[in-house]
């Protein structure tokens, strides 16, 4: 059925650019049924539908596909509403058109088709497989065993601990939390009787003497309570108790007077069950609401909140109360009954830390252990306790976890050298799996045991060449300055050879970080230094003016302190993209021979590409292959050291994980891990995923098991940046949400709701300021369309970028673009028939400060970096912009 639209009125009569793709038209005026049928055949997805239509066949797919219309064989559909169309109406336009199930534009009119008019067509019948014996298959996800072991046991309350050691409740303070909870429900209005107890307070006071009112005030209860007759005792607790007049307060008052009761007649059970906590080492104090209540248990909880809260009242019974715990506390602890002893220190004192050190001085590290980490006391005493209690898989977790190393052994080695020698050798490998050589070297080399494997390690950095190796020359002089001589070959070709200034800016770095030299190192400094002079004239500068003044100070070269002019010696000038005068025009690289399906920057200008079933490969600055891995690699994730990496394989739902290092060049398997986001660095162990609405923390290293992690998140995990000191979420909730938390320890820092604009289009995670942001198209009369960028950084709802796109550009392309938020602002538009158009602008004036074109036969892909930005095809093309240098390199990769 044809509308009655007139052509003039359809705009946009067909589709263009980038779109959701949810099915394609074979018209049969195009293609004969043979020739459809293979074109359907081609474009098959799972759980597909085909309607035969007399005008031609449409295939629907379940799920949208993100395509471009200008490369499909065939007409590209989209959904308007429940409607398949093969052209962007516009609402004006879609109100005149009759409800059908698919619209197709036809020589600027709109045909309509209902699928009662067409036949359901089953791929099967098309497919003749008479000739084919068919055998049971197996289902391999049978045989699939994804790892989501938990590496860290949950922290455990001293109840849990100590198990039937302490008794349960009683039925009868069950009966009387019952009955509080009726009077509290039931006496809602204030006893008048409160000024007369406050009265008889008052008067009880005068009678009590000087010398009780000190004993109670005392710090030592041995010299406190005991020194007090009971008449005195007595009078001091009535008063104390009388003050509290109103009806909640006269409940307060009769409920202390029986606890205390309870621990001066020696009832330890109950008393201990009725005592209230006292708020001591930094735990917050607050006064109490509700009705007084007996706890359930004798646990120790990680914050005590509820029936045993802190209750507001006076210092004066406060302190009584003190010195009756701890009159309780040492008779527990004589008679040896440490688990109640612990309880009353923990819960009732709330003395956290002299509760770890009562626990370590009977040598129970295990509990220690638990109770610290379940307080979150310092990464470093955790670790201490449970290298002492012997778990050295949890002390090593933790402290890969956390970063924990260096302090935990200070803590450990004036007290437990043994320990901290151990604790060490597993620091060093970690460090060494991580990529850091060098740290590995310093870590463990004190102990001459492990010297060996030290030497070894040096001699992986040195075998990686470039800047890794001049760095690891500075740790021989230092170590083994009589082995150096052997280098003088390597060393003279590193100061001579022109074109390696960033491996000598490397080694002369290396050297001023130095705190003490040796003969050696200083003999590095001296053959180094005129020629570092050099290239800081010759436009090769790496380092400050500063640097070189040090490093002439370091090399005590007397004759080139004379010859030296007077003045400061030049840093190098650095021009950023934002800071040229106008802007720079890029092209895309020649195309390569290989696909490219991620890079990312490694050092010495070299770059790891994901190469597909091809595998993985180091390319150098000319797009030579000088290092391949043969595992399948679509994805990289980098981490902090370059010098290790991760590659992954998607399989359906599943991703297959294997670790490059790319010093010594090996590949180790690490196994499947099935997510939706992921990190793209991490440290070389410690990884961050997510899967829906749960992340993840995994220890690659120990077959993806779970370390920490997050579940039922108030929606899902789209995006996961990690950084060094910080790992961003962002989660997409009812309102999205933006968490932060603070790295190693993982803290929670911020946890923002974001407040979209009503016309926002999209929402990311600006990288390199760590702040969220969401676009929305604007029309400015002075301007055309304007893209808004608003962020989060500045406070709520932030800041607003406004970006003018170009004058001939329509809302519904600018839906099309895609926008990255790194060192700059980066827009890609659509493609059309001459290519693709990729723009830079600047973060804060968002003036265009560089224009790439990019080669119509191919979709770029990018990937932010600190600096920069990669921009990659399936080509072989790779481009390098570094923004900071108004750096581009152009690489074919061959």
């Amino acid at each position: 059925m044809m509308s009655n639209l007139p052509s003039s009125a359809i705009r946009h009569p067909q589709l263009t650019g980038e779109q959701d793709i949810v099915a394609l038209w074979f018209p049969a005026d195009w293609f004969n049924q043979q020739h459809r049928l293979m074109l359907i055949l081609k474009h098959w997805q799972k759980e597909a539908q085909i309607y035969r239509f007399e005008q031609g066949d449409l295939l629907c797919y379940r799920d949208a596909r993100r395509l471009y219309c200008e490369k499909i064989v065939g007409w590209p559909m989209i959904r308007l509403g429940r409607t398949y169309c093969s052209a962007p109406l516009e609402t004006i336009e879609i109100a005149t058109l009759p409800p059908a199930d698919v619209w197709l534009v036809r020589s600027g009119q709109v045909e309509a088709m209902h699928f009662s008019n067409a036949e359901k067509v089953s791929l099967s019948n098309w497919i003749d497989i008479a000739g084919y014996d068919f055998q049971d298959t197996y289902d391999c996800y049978d045989a699939l065993t994804l790892n989501q072991t938990e590496l860290l046991a949950k922290t455990q309350d001293v109840r849990t601990m100590l198990g039937d050691k302490i008794p349960p409740v009683s039925n009868e303070q069950q009966q009387f939390l019952q009955a509080a909870k009726k009077r509290a429900q039931s006496n809602k209005t204030v006893n008048s009787s409160g000024s007369l107890a406050s009265l008889a307070s008052k008067l009880i006071s005068g009678l009590i003497s000087k010398k009780t009112t000190s004993a109670i005030t005392d710090s030592d209860p041995q010299k406190g309570l005991s020194q007090v007759s009971h008449w005195q005792r007595w009078l001091a607790k009535l008063a104390m108790t009388s003050g509290l007049s109103s009806i909640m307060g006269r409940q307060h008052a009769n409920y202390i007077r029986r606890m205390m009761e309870m621990f001066e007649s020696d009832d330890i059970e109950n008393a201990l069950r009725h005592a209230l906590p006292l708020g001591s080492d930094d735990v917050s104090q607050q006064q109490m609401l509700g009705r007084l209540q007996a706890r359930q248990n004798l646990n120790v909880n990680q914050s005590y909140s509820g029936s045993g809260a802190f209750v507001g009242i006076s210092s004066q019974l406060q302190q009584y109360l003190q010195q009756l715990y701890r009159q309780q506390f040492t008779r527990l602890d004589q008679t040896g009954r440490i688990d109640e002893a612990l309880f009353v220190l923990a819960e009732l004192l709330q003395v956290r830390q002299e509760a770890l050190d009562y626990l370590e001085k009977h040598q129970r590290y295990q509990q220690a252990a638990e109770l610290a980490r379940s307080w979150r006391f310092p990464t470093a005493q955790i670790i201490r306790l449970y290298c002492c209690s012997g778990d050295w898989q949890t002390a090593v977790t933790i402290a890969r976890l956390e970063n924990g190393f260096a302090s935990a052994v200070l803590l450990l080695e004036p007290n437990w050298p043994d320990a901290a020698k151990r604790l060490r050798v597993e620091w060093a490998q970690s460090l060494a799996k991580q990529g850091k050589w060098l740290d590995a070297v310093d870590a463990v080399w004190r102990l001459a045991e492990e010297q060996h494997q030290a030497q070894q390690w040096l001699l992986n950095a040195e075998s990686a060449g470039g800047q890794l190796a001049a760095r690891a020359l500075v740790k021989r002089s230092l170590l083994l300055p009589d082995t150096l001589d052997i280098y003088q070959s390597y060393l003279s070709k590193l100061i001579h050879t022109a074109d390696r200034y960033q491996d000598r800016a490397a080694l002369a770095a290396e050297l001023l970080a130095v705190q003490q030299h040796t003969p050696a190192s200083r003999g590095l400094a001296k053959g180094l230094v005129r020629t570092m002079i050099s290239d800081q004239f010759s436009g090769h500068a790496q380092l400050t003016g500063n640097e070189i003044t040090k490093l002439i100070a370091l090399s005590d070269d007397k004759v080139l302190k004379n010859d030296l002019p007077q003045g400061k010696f030049p840093s190098p000038e650095l021009k950023s993209f934002e800071q040229q005068k106008k802007v720079i025009d890029i092209i895309a690289p020649e195309p390569g021979l290989h696909e490219i399906y991620d890079a990312a920057v490694l050092l010495d200008q070299r770059y790891l590409v994901a190469l597909g079933e091809a595998g993985a490969a180091i390319v150098n600055s000319t797009g030579q292959i000088v290092s391949r891995y043969s595992v399948p690699a679509y994805r990289i994730v980098l981490a902090h050291s370059r010098q290790v990496a991760l590659v992954l394989t998607r399989r359906d739902e599943i991703w297959l994980v294997n670790k490059l290092d790319l010093v010594l060049h090996t590949v180790t398997e690490l196994g499947m891990v099935k997510m939706d986001v992921y990190a793209q660095q991490f440290d070389g162990i410690i990884w961050s995923i997510a899967e829906g609405n749960h992340i993840r923390v995994v220890d690659v290293e120990r077959n993806m098991g779970t370390l920490w992690q997050v579940n039922d998140l108030p929606g899902n995990v789209t995006a996961v940046n990690t950084t060094l000191k910080e790992e961003q979420w962002l989660i997409m909730a009812k309102e999205p949400e933006f968490w932060r938390y603070s790295l190693p320890e993982r803290r929670l820092t911020a946890r923002d709701n974001i407040s979209l604009f009503e016309n926002s289009t999209w929402i990311g995670i600006d990288s390199h300021s760590s702040a969220i942001f969401c676009s929305e198209f604007v029309r400015d009369q002075q301007n055309g369309l304007v893209l808004c960028l608003h962020s989060n950084k500045s406070g709520y709802r932030g800041t607003t970028n406004r970006i003018a796109l170009p004058d001939d550009m329509m809302e519904k392309q600018g839906r099309d673009l895609q926008i990255h938020l790194g060192v700059c602002t980066m827009l890609i538009f659509a493609p059309d028939e001459q290519g693709q158009e990729i723009n830079l602008y600047s973060k804060n004036q968002t003036q265009m400060c560089a224009s790439i074109h990019w080669s119509e036969d191919s979709t770029p892909n990018i990937r932010m970096l600190d600096d920069g930005w990669l921009i990659f095809d399936r080509k072989g093309r790779l481009l390098h912009l570094d923004w900071h240098r108004s750096g581009i390199r152009h690489i074919s990769v061959r």
